[in-house]
């Protein structure tokens, strides 16, 4: 990519937000007949900023994820599960810069 194109221009400022290395982006499963999932998210504090989604049918509130609670080591994704199916979900979450 060309430092002059605006995905990397636009990474930039989004990085800016975030204390240096302080920014992690991954997925998880939340098993099937669960209702959350404890992920290490390896942040230097408990984060300020999480954003979560999933590709599945997340159009019924039963399905949408959420954190139920989050510490310098780990953070809960949870999600109100009333079919007992697995769901993925992908997390952005950091630190921001003071």
């Amino acid at each position: 990519m060309s430092a002059y194109t605006k995905g990397v221009k636009n990474g930039a400022i989004i990085g800016d937000a975030f204390k240096d290395g302080d920014l992690v982006v991954g997925s998880v499963v939340i098993a099937a007949n669960a209702t959350n999932v404890t992920v290490a998210h390896g942040l230097s504090a408990a984060p300020d900023f999480v954003l979560l989604g999933t590709d599945e049918n997340s159009a019924v509130a039963d399905r949408m994820p959420y954190v139920a609670s989050k510490d310098g080591t780990n953070m809960v994704l949870a999600h109100t599960d009333t079919d007992g199916a697995a769901q993925t979900v992908f997390y952005l979450a950091g630190v921001l810069a003071s």
